[in-house]
């Protein structure tokens, strides 16, 4: 589904931020889960992902995801900081 549009994806990481402020991360991590499946690795992606899972209270998880995401794209500073 996603796949289809980068206005779709977009759509994806909006609602997945409206759950995350909403206190629903769970739904948040499936969304997101189901995006990065779908598509090749992307910062914004990564981070809202990792955002996600420590909401869920899911550490080992987020670790893992920023640790990625500071590999692959070592410019995203947000990351790091």
């Amino acid at each position: 589904m996603f796949a289809k549009s980068p206005i779709d994806i977009e759509a994806g990481l909006l609602q997945a931020q409206v759950w995350l402020r909403t206190k629903q991360p769970a739904k948040a991590v499936e969304l997101l889960e189901s995006i990065a499946k779908s598509l090749p690795s992307r910062p914004n992606l990564e981070m809202a992902l990792s955002k996600a899972y420590l909401a869920a209270d899911d550490f080992r998880k987020a670790a893992d995801t920023l640790d990625r995401l500071i590999v692959n794209y070592p410019g995203a500073l947000e990351a790091i900081v």
